[in-house]
């Protein structure tokens, strides 16, 4: 009994023993597992989904930029500017990306004035002192807006100063007729919203709109969006030196500038950088190996100071040109 006893348990062992080899052996699972996709950060609506763009776009998504189908070079999204974009409105030839503006711009924002008793909208200053009438009335510039509005849209309208209140509230009226399910505001010398412009260059204009109540509402930019956020802020994903090329794709050119360079102009950008320059956001031309070397040397460049206050705030010593250089000017109490 005791040896049938023991074969028994020879005989479970013996099985166990196969059951288990035989599991090793036939175990195929590799050692590293690979992921079954590969995973890229989502595009914004406004990028362009074509194959010619594919790898431009790669290299711009790294500088937290993108390319829209029309070939211009925008902003990832309006966040990155650091406050909410209002697009200002001059011209029925809007740029074809904002069908698709909604994570870049949040609506847009337009100055009007009556020529020969009829509201038009004006090219104009803050102050309403310099005026270019565009042509286009209130009904175009809602005609304008078609195709071109997203859902959470809010469209400011800004009368020339003059406007008596009932003319403002039947101005307000009519572009919320025309804009039916659009949040549209109106701003004037009694509204709760004031405009702060911080006028960066001749081409870059930016209007800020203020809530007296609740802060800061958003900044309205003209058409060359990158050229105004990179007044706003330093968004561009900042890049190590490397050595200069005898030449470069775009991708690669993408790759390499500074972040204060103008990456609207690729094409020159192929050009300058062989021979140690670069274009900046500003249109200075600049040696591309200094601009690193000035960073390791300055603090302040480098952003490790102990007092950025005082960096951000430090002024040309007339051998560095100041190349960001804001004037912000607040509406006067009487005109707004």
């Amino acid at each position: 009994m005791f040896f049938a006893s023991r074969r028994m348990t020879l005989l479970a062992a013996t099985v166990v023993a196969t059951v288990l080899s035989g599991c090793g052996a036939t175990d195929k699972r590799p050692p590293i597992y690979d992921d079954i996709f590969e995973v890229k950060a989502r595009l914004p609506a406004h990028a362009s989904r074509l194959a010619s763009h594919t790898s431009l776009q790669q290299a711009l998504m790294k500088r937290n930029l993108v390319i829209a189908e029309s070939g211009d070079i925008l902003p990832v999204n309006g966040s990155s500017c650091g406050t909410p974009l209002y697009y200002r409105f001059t011209s029925l030839s809007l740029p074809v990306y904002l069908s698709s503006h909604a994570e870049l711009y949040a609506g847009y924002y337009a100055d009007l004035d009556k020529i020969d008793q009829q509201w038009q909208i004006v090219d104009t200053d803050l102050s309403f002192s310099h005026t270019r009438p565009t042509g286009v009335s209130v009904s175009l510039f809602a005609m304008g807006l078609s195709g071109k509005l997203a859902p959470n849209d809010t469209v400011f309208i800004r009368p020339s100063p003059q406007t008596s209140p009932d003319d403002q509230k039947d101005l307000i009226s009519q572009v919320k007729r025309l804009l039916p399910g659009v949040k549209v505001k109106g701003i004037s010398r009694n509204s709760n919203t004031q405009i702060n412009a911080s006028v960066a260059s001749s081409e870059a204009r930016l209007r800020e709109l203020i809530d007296t109540k609740k802060s800061a509402v958003g900044t309205v930019v003209d058409e060359r969006v990158l050229l105004a956020c990179s007044e706003l802020r330093d968004f561009i994903n900042s890049v190590s030196a490397r050595p200069v090329q005898s030449r470069y794709t775009a991708e690669e050119a993408v790759e390499v500038l500074p972040p204060d360079a103008d990456f609207t102009a690729l094409d020159k950008q192929q050009v300058l950088l062989p021979s140690d320059k670069y274009m900046t956001v500003g249109g200075d031309i600049v040696e591309y190996t200094a601009y690193f070397q000035k960073r390791q040397q300055d603090p302040c460049a480098a952003g490790n100071s102990q007092n950025a206050a005082l960096c951000r705030k430090r002024v040309s010593d007339g051998e560095q040109r100041q190349i960001k250089n804001k004037v912000i000017m607040t509406i006067p109490t009487s005109q707004r």
